[in-house]
């Protein structure tokens, strides 16, 4: 239940899931019907010799100095509280009987859903709120967040995903307007400064 590491250096993430891969990793009669890699979590449907499926789940990350990356691995039954597996690996997968997967499944399902919602609302001129700070979404920079506004005096910032996230958590949540929102005073004009610090 603990995790296993490498005892070379050069053993990287790449290595590690292309274990995964290899027939001689899983017992014989069981295969990997389909696996994808979101960020250092390892998802894969896997069906054993009897034909029941379940999806497993590697979270990997780097050794300690002198050793390669490794990996802990739960399945679903455990409920691993880890939600961004694929919804396309819940459909392979089939049903289950195990009330604790059941739950984890409902709870990736929720994970998408509020995340396809965050998603839907984020666009230029939406103001939100960060840290007691009103903020203009300005350009969507994909992983590396946005670049925005603060409204109180026009400064530009890149501000991290996580912190856009967290600002639209609480827009969804009912706490504040969705509307993009006119702000009645001049707008300034302010170069790109650092990244905000959370």
């Amino acid at each position: 239940m603990g995790w296993s590491f490498a005892n070379d250096r050069s053993v990287g993430k790449n290595e590690i899931v292309a274990s995964f891969r290899k027939p001689g990793f899983w017992s014989q009669g069981t295969d990997v019907i389909k696996d994808s890699v979101v960020g250092n979590h390892y998802w894969a449907v896997i069906q054993r010799a009897d034909g029941e499926r379940f999806i497993f789940l590697a979270m990997m990350q780097p050794g300690s100095p002198g050793l390669g990356w490794g990996y802990k691995d739960l399945d679903e039954s455990m409920h691993p509280y880890y939600y961004d597996c694929p919804l396309g690996l819940l459909a392979l997968a089939g049903p289950t009987s195990s009330k604790s997967a059941q739950d984890w499944r409902a709870g990736v399902r929720d994970f998408h859903e509020s995340r396809r919602k965050r998603q839907a609302v984020a666009k230029p001129g939406l103001v939100m709120s960060y840290g007691g700070q009103q903020y203009r979404l300005i350009a969507n920079l994909g992983r590396r967040g946005w670049d925005v506004d603060r409204i109180m005096d026009g400064a530009g910032f890149r501000m991290k995903a996580r912190q856009v996230n967290e600002g639209l958590r609480t827009l969804l949540s009912g706490q504040e307007d969705l509307k993009p929102q006119k702000v009645e005073q001049e707008q300034h004009v302010a170069p790109v400064q650092e990244s905000l610090i959370a």
